[in-house]
């Protein structure tokens, strides 16, 4: 079933996440497994970890489900929970490319 919500892939290891949006929070997921499995990642940061750390140590869960129009608000909310210097998300601000390099 395709629910929007936020979600967090989390690196036992390193103890740092990365915290997501999507309108289909499940295949989001999958995607972001694939991808690392496959070294093809977009996010180098979380692909050097997955890499070093192994698909093992990464655990991924939905932080909370929300309407489609609340995405970007609530993930912004889950980015601060966490901490910049916890994420391996490479923007400060949910949904932007600011300082993406």
């Amino acid at each position: 079933m395709k629910r929007s919500g936020i979600y967090r892939l989390f690196c036992t290891t390193s103890g740092k996440s990365y915290v997501g949006q999507s309108k289909n929070v499940i295949e989001r997921v999958g995607k972001h497994f694939w991808s690392l499995s496959r070294g093809c990642h977009t996010n180098l940061h979380l692909q050097r970890s997955f890499d070093l750390h192994g698909h093992d140590a990464f655990l991924a869960e939905v932080l909370e489900y929300c309407n489609e129009d609340a995405l970007t608000e609530r993930e912004q909310h889950w980015m601060n929970h966490y901490g910049a210097d916890n994420l391996y998300n490479m923007c400060p601000a949910a949904k932007s490319s600011l300082g993406i390099k």
